[in-house]
């Protein structure tokens, strides 16, 4: 009230003061914003990358290790290797091999889909046919680890736009994950059947160890293993999970996964929402409005790929 008063008794000259002065401390006060999310940005850049390169040396020099290790015992001709060690050393050489083209794979990829020269080629593809052929390539790996893979789906085609090298990619890698976190005697389901809107939708379900919140959340950042699996070895990249969704967006498909601790993890893919179609076409997506950690970790692992 009294700031009004002096206002009105001095007239035209001190508003326009008043007014001044209030818009400099709001625009400091932008400013001072700005700066402390700058700052707050740049250090946590800061702190992923620098997870991001911990990660991958201990994903390369692991298996790297084991390569150089075992390699070096069966060439010393001193050193004596019954036959049974020798085809011991040797598939474990082959594994690590496999497991190392496996993380080198997945970084060139990622980074391939964050600096947006990753290509996709949608056409109409009958999406059972493309699990038929993930089914048939993965049944002998479930039969080892005593899994039964079933498939859950009618006789209707469920024929949608997807790039079908991609999704096979995509879906293969769920469902070798799916087998791996499942105990002997469990089960993996591959489901496929078109909702109320018309859209594909893919479900790979197991009955295997599940993940509580924080182990969902690790396992959906790159080589972000949820734990090992039931062989007592986790295995693989720890991007298949990343690589699954990024993929499953650049075909303007929904990707999501639902677990619990126990009961095991369903994994859903869908293509040809109406929704995320006029997205697509409009150059949006609701799921762009804010950077995920999981984003901007794929930004360095393109910055140091790329250097």
């Amino acid at each position: 009230m009294r700031t009004g008063r002096s206002l009105r008794q001095r007239g035209a000259p001190a508003l326009v003061d008043y007014c001044e002065q209030m818009r400099y401390r709001v625009l400091a006060r932008a400013r001072l914003v700005a700066e402390q999310t700058a700052r707050r940005e740049a250090q946590q850049m800061a702190q992923i990358k620098s997870d991001f390169i911990s990660m991958m040396s201990h994903e390369l020099r692991t298996p790297l290790n084991s390569i150089i290790g075992f390699s070096e015992i069966l060439a010393q001709p001193s050193t004596f290797v019954n036959d049974s060690d020798r085809v011991n050393y040797a598939q474990l050489i082959n594994s690590s091999g496999k497991h190392l083209t496996s993380v080198v794979n997945g970084i060139l990829e990622m980074s391939k889909i964050q600096s947006g020269t990753y290509q996709v080629t949608l056409a109409p593809t009958n999406l059972i046919e493309i699990l038929s052929d993930v089914v048939a390539t993965m049944e002998v790996v479930a039969h080892k680890s005593g899994v039964a893979l079933e498939t859950d789906w009618g006789t209707e085609e469920v024929v949608v736009k997807v790039d079908d090298t991609r999704l096979l990619q995509s879906v293969r890698n769920i469902v070798e994950n799916a087998i791996k976190f499942t105990e002997r005697g469990g089960r993996v389901t591959v489901g496929c059947h078109l909702n109320m809107q018309g859209a594909g939708v893919i479900t790979v379900s197991d009955t295997g160890v599940g993940m509580d919140e924080a182990e969902l959340a690790r396992a959906m950042t790159p080589f972000g293993q949820a734990g090992q699996g039931i062989s007592g070895d986790a295995g693989g990249s720890g991007l298949g999970l990343c690589i699954a969704k990024e993929l499953t967006q650049l075909q303007h498909g929904r990707f999501s996964i639902r677990s619990a601790k126990g009961e095991g993890t369903t994994v859903t893919f869908t293509f040809g929402e109406p929704s995320h179609q006029m997205a697509a076409a409009g150059g949006g997506d609701e799921q762009a409005a804010g950077e995920s950690r999981t984003q901007q970790l794929r930004k360095a692992v393109s910055s140091h790929v790329g250097h």
